[in-house]
């Protein structure tokens, strides 16, 4: 069974993974698993109220958790994916564990390969938090995982290789206007110039 196989079978079980992602080691299960999503922010130390975001191969997968999608949002969406995470407005039926306190939901399209390969085979968008406990650096090598993470994980994957190690740039749209809330990856005025066709 492959590394891809054995992760899904564990997000398909409920369970949690340390796992790689286009930045840095995440910590993911299934979203809409409650239980699987307490457990990540047991492991991390972290306040219910501190929102996680949710990793896609594509929007359609992931569309019904959103609301009020405007003409922003869609020039965004139809781009190439860029390691971007997208608060958006939750809809009803966004799982409540992904639904921060002001109503908004994260969610990147991933562009690693292990990572869409996963969500195929799970069948399911993967809630990504990065493997580390709360106020720790979040790790570019398996090397630099904390033990105490790995080992409160049911699977943790090594990509054997060191990741991009900048975390994603975070943005949400008010008003019509693209506003960045974290820059990492991706710099704002490249985002600006998406938004506006520029």
């Amino acid at each position: 069974m492959s590394e891809v196989e054995r992760a899904a079978e564990v997000i398909r079980s409920g369970g949690v993974i340390v796992y790689p992602t286009e930045t840095v080691y995440g910590l993911g299960c299934d979203p809409a698993d409650a239980e699987a999503v307490a457990r990540i922010r047991a492991i991390k130390g972290r306040d219910a109220d501190r929102p996680m975001l949710a990793l896609t191969d594509t929007w359609d997968r992931v569309e019904a958790w959103l609301d009020g999608l405007t003409e922003v949002h869609r020039r965004l969406m139809q781009h190439e994916p860029l390691p971007v995470t997208v608060v958006f407005d939750a809809s009803p039926e966004a799982p409540p564990g992904l639904v921060s306190a002001q109503g908004g939901i994260g969610i990147r399209r991933t562009t690693d390969p292990f990572c869409l390969a996963l969500i195929v085979a799970a069948d399911t968008p993967v809630l990504s938090t990065s493997a580390n406990q709360a106020g720790q650096t979040p790790a570019h090598r398996f090397a630099d995982l904390d033990p105490a993470v790995t080992n409160a994980a049911d699977l943790a994957v090594d990509a054997g290789r060191g990741l991009g190690g900048t975390p994603s740039t975070v943005v949400r749209v008010e008003d019509g206007r693209l506003v960045v809330l974290r820059e990492g990856a991706v710099e704002a005025a490249r985002l600006q110039e998406i938004v506006t066709g520029g």
